[in-house]
Parts: C-alpha cells; sequence; structure tokens
C-alpha cells in the first residue's frame, strides 16, 4: 500500500508490504550469478557481459539488461501488483516500460553527472518508478539515494531534500523522478544494488528507445505473466 496523497504532495512514498528478508537475499544472489554490464543501464557502457567480480574489479557502477530482472525472483510480480497504484497516480492507463538492477561500490571516482549529482529524468509526459534496495541501505555509508520533496511538482517550491530512505534489503518506495534526485555512491565496502521498474502513459516513451529496449519473450515467464489481456497490454513493451 503507497499514501498516494503523500506521493502526489512529496513525489516520493513508501510501499508496504515489499520484499522480505529471505525474498531479496533470493534476488541479490540470482543478480549476482547473472551477466553484468558497465553502466548503470547497458546502454551507456560498452555492451560485453561480463562476471559480476570481473565487472566490479572494471568500474563502480555495473548493471543488468532487462531480460535478467524481469525473469528475476519477485521484482516482475510486486511491478505487477502496483500497477493500479501507478494508475491512480497517472491519471492514466500505466505502461510499464523499463525494468533494471544496477550497482554502485564505493571509488574515489569523481560524481556521475546524471546519476551522482542532482538531475531530473525525462523518460515521458508523466511517469512513475519504484525503486527497490536489492542490499541493506541503514545508514549514510549505504549510499541512500536524495530526492527534493514537491520538486516533480513545477506550482510546488521544493523546500528541502527529503528524509533519506532507510531499511533493509526488500524495502520499496514510489518516486516521481521528473523531480530533483540523485544517487547518493556509498562509502561502505559492500555494492549497494537498487533495483527499478517504471510506468508511463505514452504507447512507447522516449526513453524505451533510447535505452534501446525490447520485450522478453512472455513464454519465459511462464504462470507469472498476466492471464487479462488488459494487462498484457500494459507490460507487452516490457515482456510480450
Amino acid at each position: 500500500m503507497t499514501d498516494i496523497d503523500v506521493l502526489r504532495r512529496d513525489g516520493i512514498a513508501r510501499v508496504y508490504p515489499s520484499l522480505g528478508a529471505g525474498q531479496a537475499t533470493e534476488l541479490a544472489a540470482h543478480l549476482r550469478a547473472a551477466p553484468c554490464y558497465v553502466g548503470h543501464v547497458r546502454v551507456y557502457g560498452d555492451g560485453v557481459p561480463r562476471s559480476f567480480a570481473e565487472t566490479a574489479a572494471m568500474t563502480d557502477v555495473w548493471c543488468h539488461d532487462m531480460e535478467t530482472v524481469v525473469l528475476a525472483p519477485y521484482v516482475w510480480d510486486l511491478a505487477i501488483s502496483l500497477l493500479p497504484t501507478a494508475a491512480r497516480y497517472l491519471g492514466a492507463q500505466p505502461r510499464l516500460y523499463s525494468m533494471n538492477a544496477f550497482w554502485v561500490r564505493a571509488s574515489e571516482a569523481v560524481p556521475r553527472l546524471g546519476l551522482q549529482t542532482f538531475h531530473r529524468d525525462h523518460d515521458d509526459e508523466r511517469f512513475l518508478a519504484l525503486f527497490v534496495y536489492g542490499t541493506d541501505v541503514l545508514a549514510e555509508a549505504d549510499g541512500p539515494p536524495r530526492f527534493v520533496l514537491g520538486s516533480h511538482d513545477p506550482d510546488h517550491l521544493p523546500i528541502d531534500c527529503a528524509p533519506p530512505v532507510y531499511g533493509p534489503a526488500g524495502t520499496a518506495f514510489l518516486a516521481d523522478t521528473r523531480g530533483l534526485h540523485m544517487g547518493v555512491k556509498p562509502t561502505s565496502p559492500e555494492p549497494r544494488l537498487i533495483l527499478w521498474a517504471r510506468w508511463g502513459i505514452s504507447e512507447r516513451p522516449w526513453s524505451y528507445d533510447n535505452d534501446r529496449l525490447e520485450p522478453v519473450d512472455a513464454r519465459r515467464l511462464g504462470g507469472r505473466y498476466p492471464a487479462d489481456p488488459a494487462t498484457r497490454d500494459l507490460v507487452r513493451l516490457v515482456a510480450g
């Protein structure tokens, strides 16, 4: 459950319930064993799949392709369950168009523009993102992302940053990333894992083609793929 009024006011709100500790551990293990790519989205790196260890030794930010994330345990199901919430917030049929997972580790590298400095996303005219922590984010050293309260609303004067979203692996929240936000690089020894799912209102949001995404073969999801034709239409950019 998400407080829609809080989400509309602040641009960010927690999701309850989210993933349990055991589910989050299984999810992270699945991703550690999967191919990795340099960059926080595959299109921004060299596109070469490598092992977790090899990629982590090359860069301080790495990710997985959308197919890996869609087929991972639990996140697809959480995204589907939140379609009605996304519809209420967006005031339109919410089209799922992106799923991603990326890791960030401590390093001396200069913060990355458009990721680790304040910025706005421009995925679609209106859109909403689900974020899920795949690792514990319990302290500032774990790199909790920052959001400026109300900055998604052009008629609202931002006051200050929202309090950091702290929580164990599995913690989930929704955010309107048209507002000012940034990733914070962790300083703790363990890399931080964040996953996202995004809904927009266009038939084909701009960022879908920009990120060179393609739908996953729905047959690979088996019984996890929605049976309802209307729901299938809303997720066809991601799985169809």
